[in-house]
Protein backbone atom coordinates (compact mmCIF):
# COMPACT_ATOMS: atom_id res chain seq x y z
CA UNK A 1 0.00 0.00 0.00
CA UNK A 2 1.69 3.23 -0.93
CA UNK A 3 0.07 6.67 0.21
CA UNK A 4 1.35 10.35 -0.62
CA UNK A 5 0.40 13.37 0.14
CA UNK A 6 0.62 17.20 -1.06
CA UNK A 7 -0.46 20.46 -0.26
CA UNK A 8 -0.42 22.98 -3.42
CA UNK A 9 -0.39 26.68 -3.37
CA UNK A 10 -1.99 28.04 -6.55
CA UNK A 11 -2.48 31.11 -8.13
CA UNK A 12 -6.25 33.47 -6.84
CA UNK A 13 -5.16 32.42 -3.69
CA UNK A 14 -5.92 28.78 -4.15
CA UNK A 15 -5.02 25.71 -2.19
CA UNK A 16 -5.28 22.11 -3.25
CA UNK A 17 -4.68 19.30 -0.94
CA UNK A 18 -4.45 15.85 -2.01
CA UNK A 19 -4.22 11.87 -0.81
CA UNK A 20 -3.31 9.53 -3.09
CA UNK A 21 -3.28 5.41 -2.36
CA UNK A 22 -2.48 2.99 -4.83
CA UNK A 23 -2.18 5.47 -7.71
CA UNK A 24 -6.32 6.62 -6.75
CA UNK A 25 -7.17 10.06 -5.29
CA UNK A 26 -8.89 9.21 -2.39
CA UNK A 27 -9.64 12.83 -0.87
CA UNK A 28 -9.38 16.22 -2.64
CA UNK A 29 -9.81 19.33 -0.87
CA UNK A 30 -9.44 22.90 -3.01
CA UNK A 31 -9.69 26.42 -1.44
CA UNK A 32 -11.74 28.42 -2.56
CA UNK A 33 -14.44 25.93 -3.31
CA UNK A 34 -15.10 27.86 -6.95
CA UNK A 35 -11.38 26.87 -7.96
CA UNK A 36 -12.73 22.78 -8.20
CA UNK A 37 -14.16 23.23 -11.09
CA UNK A 38 -10.69 24.19 -12.70
CA UNK A 39 -8.77 20.74 -11.67
CA UNK A 40 -7.99 18.25 -13.97
CA UNK A 41 -6.99 15.37 -12.89
CA UNK A 42 -4.96 12.90 -14.88
CA UNK A 43 -6.01 9.70 -16.41
CA UNK A 44 -3.40 7.86 -14.75
CA UNK A 45 -4.72 8.47 -11.45
CA UNK A 46 -8.62 7.74 -11.00
CA UNK A 47 -10.70 10.17 -8.46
Amino acid sequence: MLWSYFKLHAPQQTTIEASVKNGKVVSLKVTPDSRRKGIIINSKFEL
